[in-house]
């Protein structure tokens, strides 16, 4: 169930598979356009480092845009984080984090949270929210069906 708040959305899931599947699932950015809907065709020119940038086709509601970001933490089968920024770095507007924990051999929790800043009228701040919110839990089951079919 998708939790939420003016400032972030959060969604977590426990997945049957090992931390090992699931952790190359999300690291494997450049396949993201096989099984994820939201975040379509990222491309990391610098690969998959810490402050890379990033390049993404994005889509919720308003059709496909194109988000700029960078790549944030990167713990291996512990932790990824992201975030798209609109006119500069320094004014992020979505922090997206995945967290792992092991539970068992062949089963991981995954929690995404997905946070949202911004300057901009209310009508547009109150849009963005909605949309993250619908990323987020848009994204988490994406990956649930991608894990069971393999």
């Amino acid at each position: 169930m998708t939790e939420s708040n003016p400032f972030f959305a959060q969604e977590s899931m426990v997945f049957y598979q090992p931390i090992e599947d699931v952790w190359l699932t999300l690291v494997d950015m450049h396949s993201y356009w096989k099984w994820n809907p939201v975040l379509r065709d990222v491309w990391l020119p610098k690969g998959m480092l810490y402050c890379a940038p990033m390049v993404t086709k994005y889509s919720v509601f308003s059709g496909i845009t194109e988000k700029k970001g960078l790549i944030g933490e990167i713990e291996e089968k512990s932790q990824l984080s992201f975030a798209f920024y609109r006119f500069h770095p320094k004014f992020c507007s979505e922090n997206w984090r995945i967290r792992l924990v092991e539970k068992s051999d062949l089963e991981t929790e995954v929690s995404i949270k997905v946070g949202y800043s911004g300057w901009f009228s209310a009508s547009a701040w109150q849009n963005d929210v909605i949309e993250v919110e619908v990323a987020c839990d848009v994204f988490m089951h994406a990956l649930k069906q991608t894990l069971e079919e393999t």
